[in-house]
């Protein structure tokens, strides 16, 4: 769970530095785990909801959205 913490940070710094690959880069690691705590799915969001602000008609940002979406959509019923 540290590791995709982590990757989240860096994908939010690497955002507001500009860097879009890095920032979809290591958002992608974070969401890799299948091991969840409870602060990933909105921390990821965050960082999605950021890139879509400053990239939003890139083709990457659409896909990690994608991706955030499913995770989203496999939870247990009531878990998120």
């Amino acid at each position: 769970m540290r590791y995709a913490m982590a990757n989240l940070d860096l994908g939010l710094i690497t955002a507001r530095r500009g860097d879009l690959e890095s920032a979809v880069q290591h958002g992608r690691a974070a969401l890799k785990p299948k091991r969840r705590s409870g602060d990933l799915l909105p921390r990821a969001n965050e960082l999605r909801s950021r890139l879509e602000e400053h990239y939003p008609r890139e083709k990457r940002v659409t896909e990690f959205a994608d991706q955030l979406r499913e995770e989203r959509r496999a939870l247990p019923p009531g878990a998120g």
